[in-house]
């Protein structure tokens, strides 16, 4: 997998947790206006960093995403519950940001 992230943003976060939950990532650091340039936005079309990027060519955008995929997919022992209520409301942390 590969990590687009920039100093300074919100990528930081999937970056440590992917290194906490030992997962092989390869982290590209943008430099700043990287982000807008035909080659990052063929990746993201938005501009926006973090980019998640799977083997298969498949991207994951969203900060908060990423997160709850890494912490699906770390070594045991899970990071997130495996039972449907637990779960809804570890989503439900993720996405809600109070101002």
């Amino acid at each position: 997998m590969k990590l687009y992230a920039m100093p300074g943003t919100c990528a930081l976060a999937p970056n440590i947790a992917s290194l906490w939950a030992e997962l092989p990532t390869e982290v590209v650091n943008l430099k700043r206006g990287d982000h807008r340039k035909d080659a990052y936005l063929s990746i993201n079309p938005r501009g926006q960093v973090p980019s998640l990027v799977f083997e298969n060519g498949q991207v994951l955008t969203e900060a908060a995403a990423i997160l709850l995929f890494i912490a699906a997919s770390a070594r045991q022992p899970s990071f997130v519950p495996s039972d449907p209520p637990r779960l809804g409301a570890t989503g439900r942390g993720a996405f809600i940001h109070d101002v």
